[in-house]
């Protein structure tokens, strides 16, 4: 989704998918999306199907938020804590460090972090809390920020053509959201 207002109804939309999954959850007396899902593959829940995972990913958080404003971060923070229980997760990426886009708040709910190289201490610090982002290469050089601990990976270099082997196999899946569901989900 290439337009900033569709892509906040798909936010919303998503938003509205998790109450009413985390309502299902209740109904049937599931914990998590991993046990509904065991108890509709052992026969427990009739007339269900499984709950499909989604992953939603936003490549530019940092142009959504400002072009749409301070209510796409509240958002997207909303599903970042609580949505993995139902099976939405979020990934956002952004070239843009700095404390007006990547927030205190935005922070707490995404615990686990990617840095690559950045030109200073202070950029390293907004995204890990931490320097040594700084410090990396540039050839897939990495920090991984979890939990309060900082891991450096070499990150894998990925072709053109990987990238439309993913889209080829996730367009293959019984339960991808296409444009067709994704236009009635936000209607």
């Amino acid at each position: 989704i290439n337009d900033v207002p569709t892509a906040v109804k798909v936010l919303n939309a998503l938003n509205i998918e998790m109450d009413n999954r985390y309502k299902l959850l209740y109904e049937n007396r599931s914990r998590s999306i991993k046990d509904y899902n065991q108890k509709v593959k052992n026969g427990i829940l009739e007339n269900a199907e499984l709950m499909p995972y989604i992953v939603t990913i936003i490549y530019d958080y940092s142009d959504l938020v400002m072009t749409a404003g301070e209510d796409v971060e509240l958002v997207v923070s909303r599903l970042a804590q609580l949505a993995r229980a139902v099976g939405i997760h979020i990934i956002i990426a952004t070239d843009r460090t700095s404390p007006n886009i990547i927030t205190d708040y935005l922070k707490a709910n995404f615990p686990l972090r990617i840095a690559f190289k950045v030109s200073d201490k202070n950029k390293s610090i907004i995204i890990l809390e931490q320097s040594g982002a700084e410090y990396l290469n540039n050839e897939g050089d990495m920090l991984l920020f979890n939990k309060n601990s900082l891991t450096r990976v070499k990150c894998p270099i990925v072709i053109q053509q990987d990238i439309e082997n993913v889209i080829s196999f996730i367009a293959s899946q019984k339960y991808l959201f296409s444009p067709t569901s994704i236009a009635k989900l936000i209607e």
